[in-house]
C-alpha cells in the first residue's frame, strides 16, 4: 500500500513542477531525491517546504514497513493521507485552482 501511495505522489510533485516551468520537461527527480531537492530548490513555494516533509514521511514509512514489517493498517493509512494531501497541493498547481479564485 504505501508504494501504492509513494509512486503516484512522486508523479503529481513532478507534474507539479513540470507545471510551474520549475523543472524542465524531460527531466524528472525520482522519489528518493526529492526531499533534498525541494528543500534546496524550493520549486513549489510556498508549498515546496511542506510537500518535502510530507514526501520525507512517505519515505520513511517504507524501509520497516513495504517489505512485510508492518504491524498493522495503521501505517497504510498515514501513507494514503500523505499521499492525498501531496495530492491536494499539486493538484491546485495543476489545475491552476488558486488562480480561477475571485479575488
Amino acid at each position: 500500500m504505501i508504494e501504492d501511495f509513494m509512486l503516484p505522489s512522486a508523479h503529481l510533485i513532478n507534474a507539479a513542477m513540470h507545471k510551474l516551468k520549475t523543472l524542465p520537461e524531460d527531466k524528472d527527480i525520482k522519489h528518493n531525491q526529492l526531499f533534498g531537492h525541494l528543500k534546496r530548490e524550493n520549486p513549489l513555494d510556498p508549498n515546496s517546504h511542506i510537500i518535502a516533509e510530507m514526501i520525507q514521511q512517505l519515505e520513511q514509512l517504507r524501509p520497516s514497513h513495504v517489505y512485510g514489517k508492518g504491524a498493522n493498517g495503521g501505517t497504510a493509512k498515514k501513507a494514503e493521507d500523505l499521499f492525498l494531501n501531496i495530492k491536494s497541493i499539486c493538484r491546485g498547481i495543476l489545475l491552476d485552482e488558486h488562480e480561477q479564485k475571485p479575488s
